[in-house]
């Protein structure tokens, strides 16, 4: 395979494993808007680094109003919860979210596992068998 056509198979393939995804996210939360505010804070909670309204509003570039709307829907589907801590109020990720993340997880390693792998078309001549050529 020549690099551009290398190039070509793996920007598919990435895109293929942001769709899929993108597919597992909206399934958990909702909408694409809701999947990108769960997951900021999922991510947040992970790296250490909590949300309140305004930093979110501000992460996202979202207008606080329709973050504060979102935030709510949220709340009442029971994928997020706000904590007091001191004086401040951060968003957390509900035990829901994360069981439902961690059951949608071996979806997610298959998806890079194979994208990792080469697949189909990549690292893989016509006949299936290991080509030579690696990125």
């Amino acid at each position: 395979m020549q690099e551009t056509e290398i190039r070509q198979v793996v920007q598919a393939q990435i895109i293929e494993c942001l769709n899929r995804f993108y597919a597992i996210e909206t399934g958990l939360w909702g909408g694409p808007l809701d999947a990108l505010i769960v997951r900021t804070i999922i991510t947040g909670k992970i790296e250490g680094r909590f949300y309140d309204l305004s930093s979110l509003s501000m992460t996202l570039g979202l207008p606080l109003s329709t973050t504060h709307r979102k935030i709510l829907e949220l709340e009442a589907s029971g994928f997020l919860e706000r904590v007091r801590s001191g004086r401040s109020t951060h968003l957390v990720p509900t035990r829901r979210s994360c069981v439902e993340l961690d059951k949608s997880f071996e979806e997610m390693v298959s998806t890079l596992q194979r994208l990792y792998r080469g697949g189909p078309g990549l690292g893989e001549d016509r006949r299936g068998s290991a080509s030579r050529e690696r990125l």
